[in-house]
């Protein structure tokens, strides 16, 4: 658990809501953020807590003492509340037990790479004179999932009474499923506080192991796989979870990202040939066959 000091030792905290199979993403998620983030927490609200804790307790106690919190579900989600949108929801609504001067509320399926996230968002934040670093969508009704936060002027607006306003609304109807997650978090932040301004900023920290993604977008580029290689790949303490207590479902996550990083090297290498017109009739078709192929490879568990 998180020692009563936290506050004077650390900054940031990553903060965000787990359920269903997903789970296999806990311990990774924390791993890879805490060694990335030698200043940060991570507090994550998991559906079946007790199991999570009972079967990580060891791991994390080890590495992370008192750097880590698995807590379950609030109980005012607990009723009517088991659609995927409005689990994913819950991040938005819940205001964070430990709260450091920073939040950074994400995505559980990202391997955390970079390093000291909090002082590229804090000039994002201080540069636009609000409490958040994010954007909002080409849409302009979805802001993106990965949501850093001054965290005090933010729930200072955004507070348990703001909170249990909206969670009303969600139980009794009146708002949509299509206005959660992403949109909800929209709705509820540029009322509060306008909309971002200037150049956006939103890296995604690492790489994103979405299950519901083609594997060649994982690697976001080519960028974040030297890092992984150079940083986390052989870390003893990655290494020590690989072997002995990662879900087996998440190691097959990370061979099909080592697919993934080859996948996207060579859908790169092909699509420059055809951009510069180096293939003609035959190798031109196979090598559009090819990146098609590519890119809708999927993972599959049985």
């Amino acid at each position: 658990m998180i020692t009563e000091d936290f506050k004077e030792k650390y900054c940031l905290n990553f903060f965000t809501t787990v359920f269903g199979r997903h789970r296999m993403f806990v311990l990774p998620y924390i791993t890879s953020a805490l060694l990335s983030n030698e200043k940060a927490i991570a507090e994550i609200i998991v559906d079946n807590p007790t199991m999570i804790r009972k079967v990580h307790r060891d791991f994390l106690n080890k590495y992370f003492e008192g750097r880590w919190c698995i807590r379950g579900i609030p109980k005012q989600f607990k009723n009517k509340w088991n659609h995927t949108k409005k689990m994913k929801s819950i991040r938005w609504l819940t205001i964070p037990t430990y709260r450091t001067a920073y939040t950074y509320i994400g995505d559980i399926d990202i391997i955390i790479l970079d390093k000291d996230i909090h002082t590229g968002h804090i000039a994002h934040a201080q540069k636009m004179k609000k409490p958040y670093s994010n954007y909002v969508r080409p849409n302009g009704q979805n802001m993106t999932g990965l949501h850093f936060v001054i965290t005090k002027p933010y729930y200072k607006v955004l507070n348990k009474a703001y909170m249990n306003k909206k969670i009303n609304k969600i139980k009794n109807g009146s708002m949509l499923m299509k206005g959660l997650d992403e949109r909800l978090l929209c709705r509820m932040v540029l009322p509060a506080f306008g909309g971002p301004t200037g150049v956006p900023y939103r890296p995604g920290h690492g790489m994103h192991l979405s299950l519901g993604r083609p594997i060649i977008k994982w690697s976001a580029g080519l960028n974040y796989p030297k890092i992984y290689d150079a940083n986390l790949r052989n870390h003893p303490v990655w290494v020590e979870g690989q072997q002995q207590v990662f879900d087996k479902r998440f190691m097959l996550c990370l061979k099909k990202l080592d697919e993934a990083i080859k996948i996207k090297e060579e859908d790169t290498l092909l699509g420059i040939q055809i951009q510069k017109g180096n293939l003609r009739g035959e190798a031109l078709i196979k090598a559009k066959k090819r990146r098609r192929n590519l890119r809708n490879r999927r993972i599959k568990f049985k």
